[in-house]
């Protein structure tokens, strides 16, 4: 009886040796999880803080968008307002030579660049049609060219369109949707084709104050 004593506590002490390094290396481990946790969280950012930063990258792209909208719907207030506060005399071009260019109206292109050097620099998707999915536009816009180049061709055929045709395709907002197909046919990026039919109208109701040419080009 007297031999087991030191047996007993042999295996007492083992066992309490056995759990204490175990409880040891835990405790020693559990500020390393906690901190690769606070690494981790802190390398990678919240979905809710990567889309603050994509509506904050975009806000100059909305901002010079609604300008460019807005002067093109009310182009004629928006010329009068732009001329006075800057002082532009525009040129009678009819009463110049011909080739002449008025270039003070070109300062209505400003908002135009901003927003093809925002375009340029973040390649992001920047949708404002929300409630057309993104396939169904695509396929909108690339049927929209399509029917473009047929009016071109028609015309060249010397194939008559009907009237409600004509005034159907002569609206503003169905012209825009042309051209925007068009450009986004050939450019394979709906955001520089739209920037191309922007930059079509600017110049058209913007820069040459809505004055139209009797033909594309007189000389050809």
């Amino acid at each position: 009886g007297k031999e087991a004593a030191p047996d007993s506590c042999l295996m007492a002490s083992s066992t309490r040796s056995g759990r204490q390094p175990s409880v040891a290396k835990k405790a020693a481990a559990a500020p390393r999880q906690r901190s690769s946790s606070r690494s981790s969280s802190s390398r990678s950012p919240s979905p809710s803080a990567g889309r603050g930063i994509v509506a904050e990258r975009h806000d100059l792209w909305t901002l010079c968008l609604a300008l460019i909208v807005c002067h093109l719907v009310w182009h004629a207030p928006a010329n009068r307002l732009v001329d006075s506060l800057l002082g532009i005399e525009r040129l009678d071009l009819r009463q110049q030579p011909l080739g002449a260019i008025d270039a003070q109206p070109l300062v209505f292109l400003l908002p135009l660049v901003a927003l093809a050097w925002h375009d340029m620099m973040h390649e992001t998707s920047k949708r404002f049609l929300h409630a057309v999915p993104d396939k169904v536009l695509c396929y909108i816009l690339r049927v929209a060219g399509g029917y473009g180049i047929v009016q071109v061709l028609a015309q060249d055929l010397g194939i008559k369109s009907g009237l409600n045709q004509r005034n159907l395709v002569q609206l503003p907002i169905v012209q825009f949707c042309l051209l925007w197909g068009g450009a986004y046919a050939l450019t394979g990026r709906r955001s520089e084709g739209m920037i191309a039919a922007l930059l079509y109208f600017v110049l058209q109701l913007n820069v040459s104050g809505g004055e139209l040419s009797g033909v594309c080009f007189e000389e050809v």
